[in-house]
């Protein structure tokens, strides 16, 4: 899945969330995401939709998820309290 942010957040995080091409290979410096991920793209058609994010759901996810648990799938704040859970898999599964 390919993610876009709204306002041009992508340029100021420096397409950090060019994710499928950072995966792909994570030595790729940030500023040569952008084209690594339009790259894979143009190679896989179809194979990463495209999920924009509003920004009332981009500060909603900011100010919710601060720590990661891994043991239990879930965004947590900086006090330990359980703020969103993750859903593992594709929803077919």
């Amino acid at each position: 899945m390919q993610v876009t942010l709204p306002l041009r957040l992508d340029r100021l995080m420096h397409n950090i969330m060019e994710h499928n091409a950072h995966h792909v290979n994570p030595r790729i410096p940030m500023f040569a995401l952008k084209k690594a991920q339009s790259l894979l793209t143009e190679k896989f058609t179809n194979q990463f939709p495209v999920y924009r994010v509003g920004l009332r759901s981009y500060m909603d996810c900011v100010s919710r998820c601060k720590l990661y648990d891994y043991a239990n799938h879930a965004w947590m704040d900086f006090q330990g309290r359980v703020t969103a859970r993750v859903q593992l898999g594709s929803p077919s599964t």
